[in-house]
């Protein structure tokens, strides 16, 4: 099996959430005379956010860095964002910029060659305030692209934009339904918004069950997900949607600060 075989039966196993069968592979693809840059990416967005490996953001840097060796644009994007937010890394602004710098340029090259995940970077970029290549007309155009490739990334982001109102008119019809799409396609954090909607009525009648299922659903696909906790804590705080329990309500709180 060649290196692209390797990472393209990775992408099918991390489609499916199965997260320690698509890191296998996506190992054995960078032991190749010749790595693919997109799987030590892969390898790093894993070590970022625990999937099939331990979180650790240091482990992650490295990994980005070593995509960024071989002129990976997603490798570019992410080595901007550690760098930004300090994730595995010291704050550099500079070292920030740089790397969004060459992220975007790669970006605006390959973007329309039709990789979902690479116009979702491509929109985010577009969104950077006080940037020389902000432009809400073609962030929302790539979000969109994006999105009818079905990556749920680009739809969740699509669904704050309207439920905020930023640079788009509010909308809390698209809001939900961007919501909806989203969750169905394993998104967390859309779930965690599902579960807002079903709790304050927005959109649906309130259905307290329903939110604590969203959220249930939303830690167990990603178990760091503070939000998710919190809102758990808040359901077995005062009984939403599920028997009232001091304990439960203080465990997650407790797991939330951790």
């Amino acid at each position: 099996m060649s290196s692209k075989e390797l990472v393209a039966r990775g992408d099918q196993h991390y489609k499916k959430k199965e997260y320690k069968e698509a890191v296998y592979y996506y190992i054995v693809a960078t032991r190749s005379n010749k790595p693919i840059p997109d799987a030590l990416y892969k390898i790093g967005v894993c070590h970022m956010q625990g999937r099939g490996l331990e979180k650790n953001y240091e482990k992650a840097f490295e990994y980005f860095k070593k995509g960024a060796d071989y002129s990976n644009a997603k490798s570019y994007y992410a080595l901007s964002v550690c760098y930004i937010r300090g994730c595995g890394v010291k704050r550099d602004t500079k070292k920030s910029i740089y790397y969004y710098k060459k992220a975007f340029e790669l970006h605006k090259k390959i973007a329309d060659k039709g990789d979902a995940e690479t116009m979702y970077q491509l929109a985010n970029m577009y969104l950077v305030p006080n940037k020389d290549n902000f432009n809400v007309e073609k962030a929302i155009y790539y979000y969109k692209k994006s999105a009818d490739k079905g990556y749920d990334e680009s739809i969740y982001s699509l669904g704050i934009l309207y439920f905020m109102g930023h640079f788009v008119s509010a909308d809390l019809k698209k809001y939900f339904d961007y919501m909806k799409k989203a969750s169905d396609l394993g998104n967390a954090n859309a779930m965690v918004e599902l579960a807002r909607c079903y709790g304050k009525g927005v959109c649906v009648k309130i259905d307290h069950k329903k939110a604590f299922y969203y959220l249930q659903k939303a830690l167990s696909i990603d178990r760091y997900n503070k939000n998710a906790m919190r809102g758990l804590s808040v359901c077995y705080k005062y009984g939403y949607g599920v028997t009232r329990d001091h304990k439960k309500a203080n465990y997650y709180l407790r797991k939330m600060r951790d």
